[in-house]
């Protein structure tokens, strides 16, 4: 597998919300989660994204990379969690 370099840019609201399949999208996920955590639980249901999320990553950019992703991902929560009261 080549080397890449993934950077993690949570996307402003502005976009999602003018970009029709970005929103699209957004939603369906919203969706999925939603039921995912209705039917398991919130811990079960988080623990199958988050891993379904670091497989695909791992299969796509190999398993340093979907790391540094994933550690990019962890270190925006402080500066984005200001973004969940807007979505609200």
């Amino acid at each position: 597998m080549a080397e890449t370099q993934t950077t993690v840019t949570i996307p402003a609201r502005e976009y999602r919300v003018n970009d029709p399949k970005a929103r699209q999208l957004w939603d369906s996920l919203h969706g999925v989660i939603a039921q995912a955590r209705a039917d398991l639980g919130d811990e079960m249901a988080f623990s199958i994204v988050l891993s379904l999320v670091g497989r695909e990553l791992r299969c796509v950019v190999g398993v340093d990379e979907a790391a540094n992703v994933l550690r990019q991902f962890a270190e925006q929560q402080t500066e984005i969690a200001s973004f969940d009261e807007q979505e609200r």
